[in-house]
Parts: structure tokens; C-alpha cells; sequence
């Protein structure tokens, strides 16, 4: 790199748009050729700013309170300032650090102290708005965001972590297994030191980690459940004692001056505990919950027809099932043996849209396991063939697309044999392109490996016999000719035996005659708004594409873009086999809204019913932000993610801001449609964390709320792991003692 270049280039970038501009030397002297300055004094809206480059960085450096002491117009200026100066950093190449001191006035020629600035140690994370890097010594740490990064938030770059990657100083990258930060650093440094994942140390890593997992799970457990007491708080602490040990030895892993002291220490091997303390453990923390009413109906339950016969002793049982492998261990062999089978075909359902559809995005797919998973959803989505036993191809094909989406998530255990699987699998794939060129050359053998179902499975009548394709119309029109004939005879026969002539006048529509046709009416408007809403946010898509700055961004965009295409021809109807599943439910909610609209509000019920349904939805908003709490908690306390108390967690406080709101509506109308635009929003607010979002069932969450508002109790539990709502140990935060009445009057609770 010529940092003369970069030295003019910025030059002409500040010289015309601030005063005062001065310029330093490498040795802290003030000189007048741009191409040796590398510390530029200007000032900002009066206020005093430089600029130091170097080799790797450009250093922007400003009054600690300036962000402080402007006005709101005057802070988006200097945001957008400070976005521009990191704009040029990336484009030449330079890593962006702004940096705030305390130094009130930098005075005119003050480099001295702005080289001493230049040599303060600060966080080596950088990147792109969905790439970070972190370079030690001659490695290198990636970390791929789930999220754009924002860069005016502190710690933005340790959050949305998808994967991270490891990369030693011959450029070989490893995936570590876990989305787990202080772990990666951690591997990083023994990288550093010549080591790999796989060696003793790296393997005392991982299990170091997998140590703060399992704890973190066993106290989540215990707090959930309100096992927390005199007899097991000594289990509890003892826990919390292994998870601190544990993440303070990464620490020290981490650092140069106590690396070698800290491998020493891991090399201790953990001794277990024995199976007789494990199972009093068990018996410990085991709940036992029963329905004594239950006792009646097993008084009169006839096990002794369910008691197996000596032929069936031997047969499987429960726990024998439990412990089979995964739906794609259990029919590999059988795909493998499909495979090695010269006659087999990879017949799909015939859709040339489709086809052209999947090679179109493969093609922007750059991930290999992307491309892959891509694949194998087609293929358990299309796949059709006459012989029942080729379902093992769809079966195999859906949960090897699964499995492979859930690889590399936050505390993912990897199943042991995915590797001769996913060998399997990449040789399914193979044969599903080699088909994909083969049918763009040959329309004979597409005419073979695409077909409809009629074509793969006959027609068959009431006798079983098979009715040929193309002749099933006339078989029945045949069948029931006469019977049809039969019947307009005798109808005409009754008619004239009544001898009653009606007289128009005397015939009253009825209110209902329209009641169809109404319905019809209202949902087609409902499709004409939403479709109308899509394409104008089609076009505002097509525009921020057109104006990407990013290439993250731009791909961002684009992937909009295709999807709102695809959610306007569903609703046009020129999508015969669908969309994805996620998109149909934002439509279908969409066109659901938009009657709402049309309809107004409602039925509008009684005052008093109309308080009770609010004051139930705001229980169940209180069952869920008790939940969230607990896990908002004991992550801040693991640090697992980055706040400082749960009222700074998306998800705890949503959850009680609609408890709020609930409460303040008691006496409005009620409305049914909150529900669904509540939950969309309680969706959005726990998308950055991947963890809540995969034990949270929103299909569950919905039921309950609807089953709360209408009966004033759920059994129903939408997220994982918690007990049902009746059995909640719930705390009186946020909520006044009238609230709480109401609520417990409400539910039945004693």
C-alpha cells in the first residue's frame, strides 16, 4: 500500500470542505506536502478533530463530550461524517477506528499527542456489516453475523454471531464449534501458538466450553422449575463455581503472559462423578407431578388386553426406540443401495418454472452446504415414484436438509456420523444436477425424470380397477347417466303433482342469499390491497438495490426483492405448487389484516366481557415476560449476551410492554386482530438472539393467548423447557395489587 496516495486522497477529501486544516509528519512535525502528512488537524462545526493514518488503521480522533454537546441536527452531521471518513478507510484498505479522548483542545500542531494516540492498544475486531475479523499474530478470527453491524453501537461486532471461523498462518480455517466468543479467542491464541482444534489442547478447549453449556443448561433447569431450595442451593453455587473457573481459564488462555501456565492447567483431567451420586442427583432434581382424578379411570382401564403375548416379549420397547439414530441414519443404506442401481430415477414433479427457479438460486449460492441443503429440499418436496418404499428418498432428503441448517448453532451438539451421511447426500445432489443438464439437452429423458403424479400413480374406480388417464371424465359421466336422468323425471314429477304457481311479488329475498358472495367480495378486495402494498414495496426495494452501497447490503436487498416476486405471484396465482412456508404465512396474515380493515373492528361485546379478555391477554403477556426474565437473567450472568440487567433484553421488555398496554386497554372494545400484530412484533424483538427464537413456538404462543383470552387458562407451554402457566412462580413486578386481583379473580386461582 502507498500511504502517499492515501495521504493525498484524503488531502482532497478534507481541504475543501473544513478549516483550519494543518498537517504532521511521521515525526510528529508540522509539514505542507499532503503526501507525507499522516496526521491531518481540521475543525469540525468549530470544534477541534484529527486524523491519523497508518499502515493498517485510520485513526479518527475527537473531544470525548463532542457527540454530547451538539444538537440533535448537528449529531446526524457528525454521524454522517464519521460514516464517510470510514467509507474511505474501506476503500483504501484501512481498518476504521474512531477513538474519544479526554484531551479538551487538541491545539494547532499538537502532534506529538496524537502520536501517542496512535500507539493505544484498542479492540482489534473489524470487518464488513456482516463480517468481522479479529487478527492475532499471524491468524486470523471471522465472524459471520446473522445481522448487519452498527457500528455506532458499542459491542455490535460480538453480537447476531452466526459462525466463527479460525484461521491459521498457512490460511487453513477451521469452524469452531460453538457460536461462543471467550471460547474462540481462547482457540485462537493456541492456533496462534502452532497449535490446531484437533490436539489435546484444542480438544480441553472445546470441552472447557461444553463445560459452561451443560452448567449454564442445569441451572436454567433448576430456576425454571423452582427446584432452587436449602437442600440443593449447595448444587446450585457449586455450578456457578464450575461455569466462573471454566470461563476464567479461557481467559487466561487467551492472554501471552499466562498461556503457557493455563495449558498446563488444562491438561487436568475432570473426574466424574459416580453412578450412585449421579442417580441420587437425579432422584434430586427429578419434579413428580400427578392428577389424582386420574385414579378413577385407571380403575376401570383394561391393561390386561394390552399385556403383550409370549411372541411379543421379545419385540421393541420404548426405550429401545428412544435410542435409534436419526431419520437419515436409518435410511442411508437404503438410498445408498437406490443409488448404486443403474435403473433407479430421480423423478421430480414436472414445474419447468421451478426447475429454472432452483438453478437461478443456486447459482447465486456461494456456500457449499447452502447449495446443498437447497437441493435435498427439493428433492423431499417434488420426489414421486409408483413404489411405496422409495419414501426413504424424501425422508432421507428432509432431515439431511435439517440437519445440516442446524449445524454450527450456539451449543449444537454435531451428530457424530454426518460426515459419511453427508457423503450420502452430496452423491443424491450430484445425481440431481447431472439430471438438471441432462433434461436442458435431452427432452426425451426429461419427459423421464419429469412427470406428473397422475402419470406415476393410476386413477382407480370404487372396485380397484385402474381408470386410464384423460378417461376418468367420461367413466363416471358414463356410470351415472342414467341415475341422473332418473332423478330430473322424478323431480319433475313432484313438481307438477304440487300444481302452486308462486307470484313474484310474494317472494322475500332472503338476508342471507348474498352471505358467499359477500365473503367473496371482502377477500378479493383484501387480496387487491395487499397485492397492491407488495408491489409498492417492490419497487421501493428495487430503488435501495439500485442505491446499495454495500455489497452485504445490496445482497440484503436482493433477497427481498426475490422474495416479495414470489409473495406477488402467489397472490396472483401463478404459483400452482406454493412458497416457502414463512413467506405464505406473511401473506395469508397480510390479506388477514386487510379484512380486518374492511370489516372494521369487529363485533363489538359488552363492556364487562370486553375487560375480562383484556385483563386474561395481559396474564398471558406476564407469563410470558416471567419466562423471559428467568432467561435474560441467567444469561447475564453467564455472559452469554451483552447487557447489563434484563431491562436492557428485546425480549423481557417487549413481553412487558404489552402486559402494560393490556392493562391501560381494560376498558376499550377488545379486538382480535391484536393478537397476531403483537406477536409479529414479539417475533421481531427476539430475532437477534437465535437461542430464544428456536425454543420459542409461536403456533403454541398463539393458541395459548387465544385459549387464555376465551376460556381464562392454558395448559398450553410455547416455550421450551417452562412449565405451564398455573404452575408459574410468578413475581409481582410492574404490576399494582388491583392488577394482580384482577387478574388472580379472573383466572381462578386461590
Amino acid at each position: 500500500m502507498d500511504l502517499n496516495l492515501v495521504a493525498q486522497d484524503l488531502f482532497d477529501e478534507l481541504k475543501s470542505r473544513y478549516s483550519h486544516l494543518t498537517l504532521g509528519d511521521d515525526q510528529a512535525m508540522t509539514t505542507v506536502d499532503p503526501e507525507s502528512a499522516r496526521f491531518f488537524k481540521f475543525d469540525w462545526n468549530n470544534n477541534p478533530v484529527s486524523i491519523a493514518i497508518d499502515e493498517d488503521n485510520l485513526r479518527l480522533v475527537y473531544n470525548k463530550d463532542l457527540a454530547d454537546s451538539l444538537e440533535e441536527e448537528d449529531q446526524q452531521s457528525w454521524y454522517d461524517f464519521a460514516r464517510a471518513m470510514r467509507e474511505f478507510a474501506v476503500t483504501h484498505n484501512l481498518g476504521f477506528k474512531p477513538q474519544d479522548v479526554e484531551k479538551l483542545d487538541l491545539e494547532q500542531g499538537d502532534f506529538e499527542f496524537l502520536s501517542q494516540v496512535n500507539t493505544v492498544q484498542e479492540s482489534t475486531m473489524h470487518g464488513t456489516s456482516k463480517t468481522s475479523y479479529r487478527p492475532l499474530e499471524k491468524t486470523k478470527m471471522i465472524i459471520r453475523h446473522s445481522k448487519s453491524v452498527d457500528e455506532s453501537i458499542p459491542g455490535a461486532r460480538s453480537r447476531n454471531i452466526q459462525a466463527i471461523f479460525i484461521e491459521n498462518n498457512q490460511g487453513e480455517r477451521f469452524k469452531f464449534p460453538y457460536n461462543y466468543l471467550n471460547g474462540a479467542r481462547a482457540m485462537q491464541m493456541h492456533v496462534a501458538k502452532g497449535g490446531n482444534p484437533y490436539d489435546a489442547i484444542g480438544e480441553a478447549i472445546i470441552s472447557r466450553v461444553e463445560e459452561i453449556a451443560t452448567m449454564r443448561k442445569f441451572t436454567q433447569y433448576a430456576q425454571r422449575n423452582g427446584m432452587i431450595d436449602e437442600s440443593t442451593q449447595s448444587y446450585i453455587d457449586a455450578a456457578h463455581l464450575k461455569i466462573h473457573d471454566a470461563k476464567k481459564l479461557l481467559n487466561k488462555v487467551q492472554s501471552q503472559t499466562t498461556y503457557e501456565s493455563a495449558v498446563e492447567e488444562l491438561a487436568n483431567t475432570v473426574e466424574e462423578n459416580t453412578q450412585d451420586t449421579i442417580d441420587n442427583l437425579v432422584k434430586t432434581f427429578t419434579k413428580e407431578t400427578f392428577d389424582e382424578s386420574l385414579v378413577d379411570a385407571f380403575k376401570i382401564l383394561p391393561v390386561m388386553e394390552l399385556k403383550p403375548s409370549d411372541d411379543e416379549e421379545g419385540s421393541m420397547g420404548r426405550q429401545d426406540i428412544m435410542k435409534q439414530a436419526s431419520t437419515a441414519t436409518r435410511y442411508a443404506q437404503y438410498v445408498d443401495n437406490w443409488l448404486q442401481d443403474p435403473e433407479s430415477k430421480l423423478i421430480l414433479k414436472k414445474d419447468d418454472s421451478y426447475d429454472a427457479l432452483q438453478n437461478n438460486l443456486r447459482s447465486q449460492q456461494k456456500d457449499t452446504d447452502l447449495k446443498l441443503m437447497t437441493i435435498l429440499r427439493d428433492i423431499a418436496t417434488r420426489f414421486i415414484s409408483a413404489d411405496q418404499e422409495d419414501d426413504a428418498i424424501v425422508n432421507f432428503a428432509s432431515d439431511m436438509e435439517t440437519q445440516l441448517s442446524q449445524a454450527g448453532e450456539l451449543f449444537a451438539k454435531p451428530n457424530p456420523e454426518i460426515k459419511k451421511l453427508r457423503g450420502t447426500a452430496i452423491k443424491l445432489a450430484n445425481k440431481y444436477l447431472q439430471d438438471m443438464k441432462r433434461i436442458k439437452q435431452d427432452d426425451a429423458y426429461k419427459d423421464e425424470v419429469r412427470k406428473s403424479p397422475e402419470d406415476i400413480k393410476a386413477y382407480k374406480n370404487i372396485k380397484g380397477q385402474t381408470v386410464d388417464k384423460g378417461k376418468l371424465g367420461k367413466f363416471y359421466k358414463r356410470k351415472y347417466q342414467g341415475e341422473t336422468a332418473e332423478l330430473e323425471q322424478w323431480m319433475d314429477a313432484r313438481i307438477a303433482e304440487m300444481h302452486n304457481t308462486l307470484d313474484p311479488d310474494n317472494i322475500e329475498a332472503s338476508e342471507y342469499q348474498d352471505a358467499f358472495q359477500e365473503a367473496n367480495n371482502l377477500e378479493d378486495r383484501a387480496e387487491k390491497m395487499v397485492l397492491a402494498k407488495l408491489k409498492r414495496e417492490y419497487k421501493g426495494y428495487e430503488s435501495m438495490v439500485a442505491n446499495a452501497r454495500g455489497r452485504d447490503d445490496k445482497r440484503m436487498y436482493k433477497d427481498r426483492l426475490r422474495d416479495l416476486g414470489q409473495m406477488i405471484k402467489y397472490v396472483q396465482g401463478k404459483t400452482p405448487f406454493g412458497i416457502d412456508t414463512i413467506l405464505e404465512e406473511e401473506v395469508a396474515e397480510m390479506i388477514e389484516k386487510a379484512m380486518a380493515k374492511l370489516k372494521g373492528k369487529g363485533v363489538k361485546e359488552d363492556e364487562g366481557s370486553d375487560k375480562e379478555k383484556w385483563l386474561r391477554y395481559a396474564k398471558f403477556w406476564k407469563y410470558i415476560r416471567d419466562i423471559m426474565a428467568q432467561e435474560a437473567d441467567a444469561d447475564i450472568a453467564d455472559g452469554f449476551i451483552s447487557a447489563d440487567n434484563i431491562d436492557e433484553e428485546p425480549s423481557y421488555v417487549t413481553a412487558k410492554e404489552m402486559m402494560q398496554t393490556a392493562m391501560a386497554k381494560q376498558n376499550t372494545p377488545w379486538n382480535d386482530a391484536i393478537i397476531n400484530s403483537d406477536l409479529e412484533e414479539y417475533r421481531h424483538q427476539i430475532s437477534d438472539n437465535d437461542n430464544y427464537t428456536k425454543d420459542t413456538n409461536f403456533g403454541k404462543m398463539k393458541k395459548a393467548a387465544i385459549e387464555m383470552i376465551t376460556t381464562g387458562k392454558t395448559q398450553i407451554v410455547p416455550y421450551r423447557g417452562y412449565p405451564p402457566m398455573d404452575q408459574m412462580d410468578y413475581s409481582a413486578e410492574d404490576t399494582t395489587d388491583e392488577d394482580i386481583d384482577n387478574i388472580i379473580r379472573l383466572s381462578g386461582i386461590k
